[in-house]
């Protein structure tokens, strides 16, 4: 494992995992992973809920298949959009979002790099 984000309030006390060539999220019910291979994107986002209110949330973004594993709508948060599955974006609160992406760029990164390798 990489990176751990622990479980807090606002992960409905959830912990996050980033490991060499997947996400893992562990969450009350079952554990959700996704392989390095499966993201398109990530992004932070703040405050669905305030965004709402300001009338500056993207409607286009209502209409995507979604698992919301926390209080992310509440709260900034991270979100994990997917090449396969049913569900195309995952929105979650890590401890400290914008940490969590660097680190999770940062593994990205390295995949990449090392898939290519393997390649040549």
């Amino acid at each position: 494992m990489l990176y751990k984000s622990e479980s807090t309030l606002k992960s409905l006390w959830q912990k996050y995992e980033i490991h060499e060539d997947k996400v893992i999220f562990h969450t009350l019910l079952w554990n959700v992973t996704i392989p390095f291979g499966n993201v398109a994107s990530i992004q932070s986002s703040g405050s669905n809920l305030k965004e709402f209110f300001k009338g500056t949330i993207k409607l286009k973004d209502l209409f995507i298949p979604t698992l919301k594993i926390d209080f992310s709508d509440f709260t900034e948060h991270v979100i994990i959009d997917k090449n396969e599955g049913l569900l195309k974006r995952i929105m979650f609160t890590p401890e400290n979002p914008t940490e969590f992406i660097e680190e999770l760029n940062s593994a990205l990164h390295s995949y990449k790099e090392r898939l290519n390798k393997s390649i040549k």
